[in-house]
Parts: structure tokens; C-alpha cells; sequence
């Protein structure tokens, strides 16, 4: 639970900072342990660069093993039945713990959105080349960097809402409202820390916090997530 937290406020560490740092090794009842590239926390694999590269290999892996089996027996399910068993078995993988390794670059985003076109396309029964949009559209899915915002702006609301746990809710500031006693359009959005880095943008209190201010959708709303998806669904993108 801990490296699962740490990982949603951590920025991401660049490979030339850890270059140099010698590999540690600890002596435990007679056995020396060494460090190990990835850990598994929560089914998350999170690494020392926290790219979540690894973890997006494994996504990438189980999906297109499920999806290829689904391809071949599509015949044999109702097509009335197959897009359920598709999200069910290979689209919920990939939105598992989403808000967390959504932080990932936009290259390994790319691979995420290729297995939900996979997906779209066991449904629809079409080539690997053919185009895929329409057929995401009819079945109502979101892309990737959709889904990313989504789960994103929904884990900073519940937090926010919830109060807990406190490590994130101790790196999300505050409305701007707190702030100044004059009203302004933009007292309701939640003030972002000064960070410089790209890497350091990644954290949940400066990405989440500024998706959650570009969404209109009020956090107390009832029904907040369907109105959230409707409303990041109606901004138009390439899939």
C-alpha cells in the first residue's frame, strides 16, 4: 500500500539520476538480498524509474492473449454478449489502478490504446487495419488518454471528498476561494503547486489537480461520474 502511494505523489525518477547509485544489498539470517528492478504492489509493478513500463507490459500481454482467444471464438458468442465479455476480461485490465499508471509517456499510452482497439475490433469482427473510431464511438468507449483523465479526476474527487488517505490529500492544495477574500471565475478550482520539471508534473497533486480544474462538473453533484464521462466523451479526439 505504502509504494502505491508513493507512486501516485512521486514523480517520476530520469535513468540518469539513478546511473550511478550502487546496487544495495542486505544480509538477512545468513542470505544476502539484493534489490530487485520491479516490485508488485496492489497488482501494480512498479520500478525504480516509475515509468510503469513494466507494469504496461504486463497489461499489453494479458489483454492480447484474452482478446486473441475471444477472436477465435467470437462465432461461437452472441453478439449481443461479446462486448461485455470483452470489458469484462481485457478492458477492465487495462483500467485497473488507471489513475495510477496513467502518469506513463504518451508512447506507452500508445499501447494501451492499441489494445482497446483490439477490443473494439473482436466486437466489430474487422481487420487489424481497419479503421476503429466509428466502432469505438457505437460501443460508447472512451480512448486511453480519455480513460487516463477519467479515472484520474475521479481518484483526485474522491480524495478531496473522503479526505483520506491523508499522504495525497496533503499534496492537493486548496480552492483558490481560501486564498483571497475577492471573487474571481476561478475561486472554485483548486490551486496547483509551481513545479518546473515534466516529471514532476506527473504527480497526482499537479495532472489530477489540473484535469479536476478543467472539468465543469461539480464534485458534490450527484451522478458526478457519468455527468465527468459525458462530459470528457463530448470533447472530440483521434483514437
Amino acid at each position: 500500500m505504502f509504494m502505491l502511494h508513493f507512486s501516485i505523489g512521486a514523480p517520476p525518477t530520469p535513468p540518469t539520476m539513478l546511473r550511478g547509485v550502487a546496487p544495495v544489498t542486505i544480509s538477512f539470517n545468513g542470505s544476502q538480498l539484493r534489490d530487485s528492478k520491479t516490485v508488485k504492489d496492489l497488482g501494480i509493478m512498479i520500478d525504480r524509474h516509475l515509468n510503469f513500463e513494466a507494469h504496461i507490459d504486463t497489461v499489453v500481454r494479458r489483454c492480447t492473449g484474452t482478446l486473441m482467444a475471444l477472436a477465435h471464438a467470437r462465432h461461437a458468442i452472441p453478439s449481443s454478449t461479446l462486448p461485455s465479455i470483452v470489458q469484462a476480461l481485457a478492458v477492465s485490465i487495462v483500467r485497473y489502478c488507471l489513475a495510477v499508471y496513467g502518469s506513463c509517456c504518451d508512447t506507452q499510452l500508445h499501447r494501451i490504446q492499441k489494445m482497446i482497439n483490439f477490443g473494439a475490433r473482436v466486437i466489430s469482427g474487422g481487420r487489424r487495419n481497419d479503421r476503429i473510431s466509428d466502432v469505438l464511438s457505437e460501443l460508447g468507449w472512451m480512448s486511453a488518454k480519455q480513460l487516463v483523465e477519467y479515472h484520474t479526476v475521479c481518484a483526485v474527487r474522491s480524495v478531496l471528498t473522503t479526505g483520506h488517505p491523508d499522504y495525497i490529500r496533503g499534496t492537493i492544495g486548496v480552492p483558490a476561494r481560501q486564498q483571497h477574500a475577492h471573487d474571481t471565475r476561478n475561486a472554485d478550482r483548486y490551486t496547483v503547486p509551481r513545479i518546473r520539471t515534466e516529471a514532476g508534473r506527473r504527480r497526482l497533486c499537479y495532472r489530477g489537480v489540473t484535469m479536476l480544474n478543467r472539468s465543469s462538473v461539480d464534485i458534490n453533484v450527484p451522478g458526478y461520474r457519468a455527468q465527468l464521462k459525458c462530459e470528457i466523451m463530448s470533447r472530440i479526439e483521434d483514437h
